[in-house]
């Protein structure tokens, strides 16, 4: 296997799309985002096999130190096939050469992996599935585990939540999915009239209003409007993201 550094943005998200262990936070668009955003360049790094096929890749997002050094960050990543050790083992050591030529002292990985099954209530599901090898091959190969977060302590929080949209579930599906509170929320703004639309990067300053409003009440950060108009602008360009905006009309239910 070779190792890459410069992996074409076609490649890259073609790749992505066939793995289950690409992550938002991988994909091209973010890197791009970052660069403009947070200032840090992004790199597209990975390995292909002996037919030039890749079997392996990353985003790593490069922060700049004093004198020529600099650390990296592969959120989310990496996107590879975990089962497969070597990969795991080749690609390892290629960064280890990679981060030597250009004065890296360091790389941080949080991979998208669950260490074992938990319920609702964030318990250990016994005899339930878990990816301790994984875990354990990481560790072999040198990386050092920091720890559990709890909650945002890290660069991710420690538990994330994702609706899936596979094997195109219809609406009734998805909606019944949802928790008995959260459906009747739902039926309730229904009746009240709320209109949702598709908005535009003119809508944004609404959206931002609304987010610095939310944050006060309830005690967090927003970005700033430059920040949200920058991601939308970036991701919007490649139809991967949309802006909703909902409309309540109190002289509707109000009479």
């Amino acid at each position: 296997m070779k190792f890459i550094d410069n992996i074409s943005k076609v490649d890259y998200e073609n790749f992505l799309k066939k793995t289950k262990y690409s992550n938002f936070l991988q994909s091209y668009e973010w890197g791009q985002f970052c660069n403009v955003a947070k200032n840090k360049k992004p790199y597209y790094v990975g390995l292909v096999d002996e037919k030039g096929k890749l079997v392996c890749a990353t985003l790593l997002l490069k922060t700049n130190l004093l004198m020529g050094f600099s650390y990296m960050y592969a959120p989310r990543g990496f996107v590879m096939d975990y089962d497969n050790k070597e990969i795991l083992n080749t690609f390892t050591d290629e960064l280890k050469k990679y981060m030597k030529k250009n004065k890296i002292i360091y790389i941080t990985v949080d991979p998208a992996i669950s260490y074992h099954e938990v319920d609702n209530n964030a318990q250990k599901v016994e005899n339930g599935y878990n990816n301790y090898e994984i875990f354990d091959c990481f560790i072999k190969c040198g990386y050092k585990h920091k720890g559990f977060n709890l909650l945002y302590e890290s660069n991710q929080p420690r538990f994330s939540f994702v609706i899936p949209f596979e094997n195109h579930k219809s609406f009734d599906e998805v909606f019944n999915s949802f928790s008995k509170s959260m459906r009747k929320d739902m039926k309730k703004a229904k009746n009240f009239g709320t209109e949702m639309v598709i908005g535009t990067k003119a809508d944004m300053k609404t959206f931002c209003d609304l987010m610095e409003a939310t944050g006060n009440r309830d005690d967090f950060h927003a970005y700033s409007r430059q920040y949200y108009e920058q991601f939308y602008e970036i991701f919007n360009a490649s139809g991967k993201c949309e802006l909703f905006i909902s409309y309540v009309y109190p002289n509707a239910f109000s009479k």
